[in-house]
């Protein structure tokens, strides 16, 4: 049985997806109301008109802040970067 934090999951990794696939294009609306539209495109549109960004080319950074407790769940971020021939990276906070 699927958690609602794997939907979320799910979703967020879709919608990091169809940006990277069209970073101008509008978002599909997701099956499942699970992600704010209005707010993800306000944030994607920010990105995009930037002036902070240099005028030959823009790097993002993905941040994503959640425990992947499971191998599985980085798997499908780690997934996402090779298909998009981006860098991964993990960092673990052990706070004993």
């Amino acid at each position: 049985m699927h958690t609602e934090w794997k939907f979320h999951r799910r979703a967020v990794l879709q919608c990091i997806e169809q940006f990277l696939e069209n970073p101008g294009g509008k978002m599909e609306q997701q099956s499942s109301s699970l992600i704010n539209n209005a707010a993800w495109e306000k944030c994607i549109k920010s990105l995009l008109t930037s002036e902070s960004l240099p005028s030959y080319g823009a790097s993002f950074l993905f941040l994503l802040d959640d425990n992947f407790y499971y191998p599985s769940m980085r798997y499908e971020v780690f997934q996402l970067a090779r298909k998009y021939s981006l860098g991964f990276c993990q960092i673990y906070c052990s706070v004993i």
